[in-house]
């Protein structure tokens, strides 16, 4: 089961609040803080139109136009974080979307065990995105720190290198 972005961060709210009635402003103020907010986000946003069959949801955006979409409901979710006191976080990068076993089975053009390649087209601009979008808001938003994990490259280096 996959529990969107937004939703999640209505449940983080809820649990600040309950948390600030717990422990405190100042208690909740510091656990905030101190936190790691870990975010793997994209994969179920560019696949599901693949694996849908969406003939709809991809031709009404422009490849960018989505990426742009994605990434702004991150955004939205990381300040919202920020605001309440949240100022560590990491993101993973995307893998080749269109290399999962589960899109290759679905385009006749795949079969012979290539790869889909406008999902994979769609990770490479998100995490092209990602990497320029990451440094703006550490401009943008004060003791915003975060991490980059290329889990694209240590996928790749684990398929070619599995020892």
């Amino acid at each position: 089961m996959v529990i969107d972005l937004r939703t999640q961060l209505k449940y983080y709210k809820k649990e600040m609040s309950e948390l600030r009635q717990k422990k405190g402003h100042s208690e909740a103020a510091i656990i905030s803080a101190s936190a790691v907010y870990f975010f793997s986000i994209g994969t179920n946003d560019y696949i599901s139109p693949f694996l849908l069959n969406s003939t709809t949801l991809l031709p009404s955006y422009h490849h960018s136009q989505y990426v742009e979409t994605v990434l702004g409901n991150l955004t939205i979710v990381v300040k919202a974080i920020h605001k309440r006191g949240g100022r560590k976080f990491v993101f993973l990068n995307l893998g080749e979307l269109g290399c999962l076993p589960g899109l290759r089975i679905l385009k006749p053009e795949t079969k012979c065990g290539g790869c889909l390649e406008e999902a994979s087209y769609l990770a490479k601009l998100h995490n092209e995105a990602l990497k320029k979008l990451l440094p703006e808001m550490e401009q943008q938003l004060h003791g915003f720190k975060y991490f980059l994990y290329d889990f694209n490259s240590s996928l790749a280096q684990k398929i070619t290198q599995p020892s």
